[in-house]
């Protein structure tokens, strides 16, 4: 087993440079743009790009797996190698996975995007030829479903269409190839409403972001709780702590209440689109774009 040959960064920039520059979103009629990007002050944006006026919000998470090269216990049926494992952080230890879900309950578009290759080359050739997008997978947090406090990990290969998640095993429901991907995006658009006013549209957007993340929050301190309780010596510096822990509600309203006061901040230092880009990346851990046509 070993790892990728590239930055999770790395294949995050060429993914969204060919998803904007490689023609493959036919029928959204614009280029995604990154509210993180976004310059409210100038009336053509950051970058001459507008925003949509009917837009789609589009979650992605890049992911960059392990590569196995001998067949395992854990090997997929039909699988050769080598294919990949898409680690998943436990409930207990991170939100990541729990917002991402909480958020794609709210009928927005998440996802999980890691590569099928692992090697320089293979990234740089993709790059130029604007096929990283056709080389990669597009994993949604429902398909995978709640996490418990168990390391996981979603195995999948070269030419398949489908993905396992272990280490139960369990097929995951539904594709995870590139057309569906377009596919979805492409329904959420043509569904998508005209936006009339901007600054509204991406406060309701970040209030959805910190419902997800508060949400998540408590689904993880409910794992916890489920947890052995701890036994220490009354004499311990951290004894009391020990005994006299927050319930699982107050620990997610306080951080709803962070949440909420970093978002305020953002917006008057940056306004409220480029707030809600940073959203996304600091409390979802993933990259906002806005799909959709400009007019």
């Amino acid at each position: 087993m070993r790892l990728s040959q590239f930055s999770e960064f790395s294949f995050g920039y060429a993914l969204t440079d060919n998803l904007i520059n490689g023609g493959l979103l036919y029928g959204v009629g614009g280029a995604p743009v990154f509210p993180s990007l976004y310059d409210e002050g100038r009336p053509s944006g950051g970058y001459d790009v507008k925003l949509p006026v009917r837009g789609a919000p589009l979650f992605l998470q890049f992911k960059i797996p392990q590569v196995v090269t001998r067949a395992s216990v854990y090997f997929p049926t039909n699988y050769t190698t080598p294919y990949y494992r898409m680690h998943l952080r436990p409930a207990s230890h991170s939100t990541q996975h729990q917002s991402l879900l909480e958020h794609e309950r709210r009928g927005r578009l998440v996802f999980y995007a890691a590569p099928v290759f692992h090697t320089t080359g293979a990234l740089n050739t993709g790059f130029d030829r604007k096929e990283v997008p056709r080389q990669s997978i597009f994993v949604r947090p429902s398909q995978i479903g709640s996490l418990d406090d168990q390391p996981h990990f979603v195995a999948y290969g070269q030419g398949q269409n489908v993905a396992w998640l272990y280490s139960e095993p369990r097929q995951l429901e539904g594709r995870i190839d590139s057309d569906k991907f377009f596919s979805d995006i492409q329904r959420s658009v043509r569904a998508a409403q005209p936006r009339e006013n901007d600054e509204q549209y991406f406060r309701a957007l970040a209030d959805e972001m910190i419902v997800s993340l508060t949400k998540a929050s408590l689904h993880a301190e409910q794992i916890a709780a489920e947890r052995p309780p701890r036994r220490e010596d009354p004499f311990s510096p951290t004894w009391h702590e020990a005994v006299y822990e927050e319930s699982p509600r107050l620990r997610a309203e306080r951080v709803e209440a962070s949440a909420r006061q970093g978002h305020r901040l953002a917006v008057e230092r940056v306004g409220p689109v480029k707030a809600a880009g940073y959203l996304a990346r600091f409390f979802l851990d993933c990259e906002l774009l806005i799909m959709g046509a400009a007019t």
